[in-house]
């Protein structure tokens, strides 16, 4: 995976697939965090999926993890610290 800060991210796997999402636009305070936010989504949407191999569940549901991944990212950067930072799965929801 591979980050990009505002201008999203995109996933690469070993047999040449390819997704990008392009990210989304807020009005930062403070990045601290938000690289180790975008991992903890992305590790957090890959044991949820309980899918045994990361590859298909990129392929199948990549748009997805990256579009929920850089959504959380995002609202880190909203806010002071890189903890107090966090968003809620509420917040994360409410977010267009």
């Amino acid at each position: 995976i591979y980050t990009q800060g505002a201008q999203g991210a995109t996933i690469y796997t070993k047999d040449d697939y390819r997704i990008h999402h392009e990210g989304y636009q807020v009005q930062a305070i403070d990045t601290t965090g938000a690289g180790d936010a975008f991992i903890g989504a992305i590790i957090y949407c890959i044991l949820e999926s309980r899918h045994s191999e990361c590859k298909d569940l990129f392929k199948e549901k990549g748009k997805d993890i990256l579009a929920f991944s850089n959504r959380v990212a995002a609202l880190t950067t909203t806010k002071h610290g890189a903890i107090e930072s966090l968003p809620t799965k509420e917040d994360i929801k409410d977010y267009n």
